[in-house]
């Protein structure tokens, strides 16, 4: 993986966009990114959430459980106070959780708008993978052996989710 993940992250923390397809490549790079940095990734509070939330401590980072109805909103209030944190870092899938496929939601812009943080969106790109296209996101699994390209781009300080093009 290329230092500029870990040497080029702004100290002041980032909110990290990725496509809900690229989730368990997402996985493995939160090992890498956690190292020496505060980072967490909003995750459902529903039963998948479980099980995303484990995955996320195996590889070294937090969840943040978002709740659904009325206690999302003094939740959205503690959440952009946590972007806001000097150093922290958090990330979610742009069109997760659960679609449509590569249209960005506003929450990951919102956020770094809230706490003047850049928004960095991540895409990735394979040689070789299982693309699960029975599923809304068709979630790609890269396979062994596979040359990843992973390219990042600094949107800056956003709330405008017109700032990454789908796709």
């Amino acid at each position: 993986m290329p230092d500029i993940w870990t040497k080029d992250m702004p100290d002041r923390g980032a909110v990290i966009g990725f496509w809900h397809e690229d989730s368990f490549l997402m996985n493995l790079l939160l090992r890498r990114l956690s190292e020496g940095r505060d980072i967490a990734v909003i995750v459902t509070s529903d039963g998948r959430g479980d099980y995303i939330e484990n995955i996320i401590k195996r590889c070294n980072g937090k969840a943040i459980r978002v709740p659904d109805g009325c206690r999302s909103r003094d939740f959205l209030r503690n959440l952009i106070e946590e972007a806001g944190c000097p150093g922290k870092t958090l990330a979610a899938a742009m069109d997760g959780p659960l679609g449509p496929r590569r249209v960005p939601k506003t929450l990951g812009f919102y956020l770094a708008e809230k706490g003047k943080k850049n928004f960095i969106e991540v895409r990735a790109g394979y040689s070789r993978a299982v693309c699960l296209n029975w599923r809304w996101d068709h979630y790609r699994i890269p396979l062994p052996f596979t040359n990843i390209k992973i390219s990042l781009k600094d949107c800056g300080i956003t709330g405008d989710r017109n700032a990454v093009l789908p796709g």
